[in-house]
Protein backbone atom coordinates (compact mmCIF):
# COMPACT_ATOMS: atom_id res chain seq x y z
CA UNK A 1 0.00 0.00 0.00
CA UNK A 2 1.19 3.54 -1.09
CA UNK A 3 0.91 5.51 2.79
CA UNK A 4 2.23 8.72 3.48
CA UNK A 5 4.93 8.88 6.44
CA UNK A 6 2.48 9.50 9.46
CA UNK A 7 0.00 6.27 8.35
CA UNK A 8 3.51 4.50 7.85
CA UNK A 9 4.47 5.13 11.19
CA UNK A 10 0.52 4.47 12.64
CA UNK A 11 1.13 1.10 10.53
CA UNK A 12 4.76 0.45 12.25
CA UNK A 13 3.62 1.25 16.01
CA UNK A 14 0.73 -1.13 15.28
CA UNK A 15 3.25 -3.81 15.02
CA UNK A 16 5.78 -2.90 17.38
CA UNK A 17 2.54 -3.14 19.81
CA UNK A 18 1.90 -6.94 18.35
CA UNK A 19 -1.08 -5.65 16.54
CA UNK A 20 -2.51 -7.95 13.55
CA UNK A 21 -2.07 -6.19 10.49
CA UNK A 22 -2.74 -6.93 7.04
CA UNK A 23 -1.49 -4.96 4.05
CA UNK A 24 -3.26 -5.36 0.44
CA UNK A 25 -2.33 -3.60 -2.74
CA UNK A 26 -5.16 -1.17 -1.84
CA UNK A 27 -5.78 -0.69 1.71
CA UNK A 28 -3.88 -1.57 5.72
CA UNK A 29 -6.37 -3.45 7.94
CA UNK A 30 -5.11 -3.16 11.65
CA UNK A 31 -6.98 -4.84 14.40
CA UNK A 32 -6.47 -5.70 18.30
CA UNK A 33 -7.40 -9.16 18.08
CA UNK A 34 -6.30 -12.20 16.43
CA UNK A 35 -10.15 -12.72 15.10
CA UNK A 36 -12.00 -10.71 12.35
CA UNK A 37 -14.79 -9.24 15.08
CA UNK A 38 -11.61 -7.61 17.19
CA UNK A 39 -12.41 -4.06 16.71
CA UNK A 40 -9.64 -2.54 14.27
CA UNK A 41 -10.02 -0.23 11.52
CA UNK A 42 -9.25 -0.48 7.70
CA UNK A 43 -6.91 2.66 6.45
CA UNK A 44 -7.34 2.93 2.64
CA UNK A 45 -4.31 4.81 0.47
CA UNK A 46 -6.02 8.14 0.60
CA UNK A 47 -5.51 8.35 4.01
CA UNK A 48 -8.94 8.07 4.85
CA UNK A 49 -10.06 4.85 7.55
CA UNK A 50 -12.92 3.48 9.12
CA UNK A 51 -13.80 0.90 11.70
CA UNK A 52 -13.41 -2.59 10.76
CA UNK A 53 -16.69 -4.02 13.24
CA UNK A 54 -19.70 -2.35 11.55
CA UNK A 55 -20.99 -1.92 8.17
CA UNK A 56 -19.61 0.52 5.92
CA UNK A 57 -23.02 1.93 5.57
CA UNK A 58 -23.27 2.50 9.31
CA UNK A 59 -19.33 3.47 9.83
CA UNK A 60 -18.32 7.17 10.12
CA UNK A 61 -15.18 8.05 8.03
CA UNK A 62 -12.00 8.37 10.38
CA UNK A 63 -10.37 11.21 9.14
CA UNK A 64 -7.08 12.12 11.60
CA UNK A 65 -4.48 9.81 12.23
CA UNK A 66 -4.82 11.41 16.09
CA UNK A 67 -8.43 9.44 15.89
CA UNK A 68 -6.75 6.52 14.12
CA UNK A 69 -4.42 6.34 17.10
CA UNK A 70 -7.24 6.31 20.20
CA UNK A 71 -9.17 3.86 17.85
CA UNK A 72 -6.22 1.65 18.16
CA UNK A 73 -5.00 2.68 21.90
CA UNK A 74 -1.31 3.88 20.48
Amino acid sequence: MNATKGIRAIINDAKARGLRVEEEQTRCLISTGKTNRSVGIVIYENGTACRSDVSLELCLVIRTQREIRSILGL
